[in-house]
């Protein structure tokens, strides 16, 4: 029979052995959750900084007095990448069926946009490029009839209507930028009074989960009417995305402003009065009114990332000039830094 004082002499004769084991364990224990937090974390890879475009034009300042700043937005937001092999060429005919041709396309080879496909007749004329499209159409008969060009519900269905019918983009902004024309001689010119235009071009931006895709040119999709409520013009550029990638985390619209103060702004697009104006080489300073989160689809690089835009108006010549301006709503910090020039 084991006594008490042999369990405890026993006890005292493997203690260390059992100290050594209850660190060995603890230790692991403690080694292996680290290792766990690490990789749970979520990694954040560099991103190549996005070229937002550039122009000569000079600016004379920026006016923040006016500007109003989101209070809610994503705190994070995943990049994507452009989709290829997508060409609009494939459902040219299709398309070409759907606006009543009935005539063969003749060929076309464009240095800017390649090749392509051209019908027309009488009445109307369509070119199909690989991601391009633009349309008119030549009333034959002028109704009597004239629409309020104020009103723009219906309008705004109409063109979405026709967007839709076509089989082109299902993911179009609920906003549109409306814009006046009258004629004067072979020109358009812009007008503020919907009374006195005989057009009204409807912009629409395509959109990725919710959010504004915006490029350095024109909108993707503008639709023009005349006074009688009929389309006269359609001009589409194909933005084709993939699925996200990573997910980065976002600068807020008041860190934006500060770029901007820093000189880290980009203006992607103008609106000129007229549509025979040259494009100034200098603006006035710049009232800043609204700022929002978008996407934007760079011209000569495959990542397509958010921005914070700003939506402004300055002037030129006494012409007032609607402006875009972008910064990239990723931190600067995780932008692939450019590679060292080495030493001779």
């Amino acid at each position: 029979m084991t006594t008490l004082y042999q369990t405890s002499t026993l006890f005292k004769k493997y203690a260390w052995v059992l100290g050594i084991i209850s660190l060995i364990i603890f230790f692991t224990i403690i080694i292996l959750f680290q290792l766990t937090a690490k990789k749970s974390q979520p990694q954040t890879t560099p991103i190549q900084k996005p070229n937002l475009g550039s122009t000569n034009i000079q600016n004379s300042g920026y006016s923040f007095e006016k500007l109003n700043l989101p209070q809610n937005y994503p705190k994070e937001l995943p990049v994507y990448t452009k989709a290829q092999n997508i060409s609009l060429l494939d459902s040219a005919n299709t398309i070409a069926q759907k606006l009543n041709f009935k005539t063969s396309p003749k060929e076309l080879n464009d240095k800017n946009l390649g090749k392509g496909l051209l019908y027309s007749d009488n009445t109307q004329a369509l070119s199909i490029y690989n991601a391009n499209i633009s349309y008119q159409k030549f009333p034959s008969a002028q109704s009597s009839n004239t629409n309020d060009l104020s009103s723009l519900d219906n309008l705004k269905q109409a063109a979405l209507s026709f967007i839709a019918n076509l089989g082109l983009a299902s993911s179009i902004s609920p906003d549109v930028k409306t814009t006046y024309y009258k004629t004067q001689e072979e020109f358009l010119i812009k007008v503020d009074n919907p009374q006195d235009a005989q057009f009204v071009s409807l912009d629409f931006n395509f959109q990725i989960n919710g959010i504004d895709l915006l490029t350095n040119s024109k909108p993707p999709a503008s639709i023009t009417f005349n006074r009688q409520g009929q389309i006269t013009g359609l001009i589409y550029n194909q933005l084709a995305v993939q699925e996200p990638q990573n997910n980065y985390s976002i600068i807020s619209p008041q860190e934006a402003t500060q770029e901007i103060n820093k000189g880290s702004v980009s203006l992607i697009n103008l609106l000129l009065p007229n549509t025979y104006d040259l494009q100034p080489s200098k603006l006035g300073r710049t009232d800043l009114l609204q700022a929002k989160l978008a996407y934007f689809y760079p011209k000569d690089q495959q990542i397509i990332q958010p921005v914070w835009v700003f939506y402004g108006q300055t002037n030129s010549n006494g012409n007032k000039i609607d402006v875009v301006y972008a910064v990239p709503a990723i931190s600067s910090k995780l932008f692939i830094s450019s590679s060292p020039v080495p030493k001779p």
